[in-house]
């Protein structure tokens, strides 16, 4: 009796840890979308309610694993969906990163694994003169074409004015990840800042060959407004590496 009263605790127990550690929606809906009218650039969350509308696949894949394209490896179909969802409670961004996770895994079949291989990569540390970011603050207006950003967005913007690397109410680890996606290359940083900042770099793509608004390259650019500066190296690189992923199993 105690041993089948033991092993129903442990059942119990091992249950909950796998609910934590695979977080999952209540209930999902996705469906193909063949308008391809945009591409919807994040989750939209109202209470329970999750939603992604004409989002690629690749796309949801780097998100529910946190990662840019450049630590990604294997070949995802670039089909596009509308993804519908409900949540139970009110989870954190990283859980609901999860949930997507799990969604990739239960209904896409998909199989990955992590694993370092040594890259060329762009190194951060701070430049000499020290660093220049700026806590966030609430009454700080980071925008782009006259358009301010809400609290949490950050990335690369391409305004009128050029393109920007911003983020207002952003870590910086959402930087970083902006300078990796900039740069198509790894970006490992030795900085050693943590926190919260509001941040607005212009600078010039290297597809913007007339460069009319005079922006510099990115590297001079996060130097100047930042106090950030970027070294070329090698390095260990976390890669997503993936073994298999097909199409959604009905609704």
């Amino acid at each position: 009796m105690w041993k089948l009263a033991l092993l129903g605790l442990t059942g119990a127990a091992l249950c909950a840890q796998d609910v934590a550690l695979r977080p999952a929606f209540a209930v999902s809906s996705i469906k193909p979308n063949r308008e391809a009218a945009g591409i919807g650039g994040a989750p939209r969350r109202v209470g329970d309610r999750v939603t992604w509308i004409n989002v690629p696949l690749p796309l949801v894949v780097y998100y529910a694993y946190n990662i840019s394209p450049v630590r990604f490896s294997g070949n995802v179909p670039f089909d596009f969906y509308n993804i519908e969802a409900v949540t139970e409670g009110s989870p954190t961004e990283e859980q609901l990163r999860r949930m997507f996770r799990t969604l990739l895994e239960d209904r896409f079949g998909l199989k990955a694994y992590f694993e370092t291989r040594e890259r060329d990569v762009s190194r951060l540390v701070i430049a000499k003169d020290g660093v220049k970011l700026k806590p966030a603050a609430e009454e700080t207006i980071i925008a782009v074409d006259g358009r301010p950003l809400p609290a949490g967005a950050r990335g690369i913007f391409v305004g009128q004015d050029g393109a920007h690397l911003a983020g207002k109410r952003a870590k910086f680890a959402d930087l970083v990840g902006g300078l990796s996606g900039a740069l198509q290359r790894p970006v490992l940083d030795e900085t050693g800042i943590t926190g919260t900042f509001d941040y607005d770099v212009r600078f010039r793509l290297d597809s913007d060959f007339e460069n009319p608004n005079g922006n510099p390259y990115i590297g001079a650019a996060i130097e100047s407004v930042l106090g950030l500066r970027l070294e070329s190296g090698r390095g260990p690189v976390e890669m997503l590496v993936l073994d298999s992923i097909g199409k959604p199993t009905e609704n």
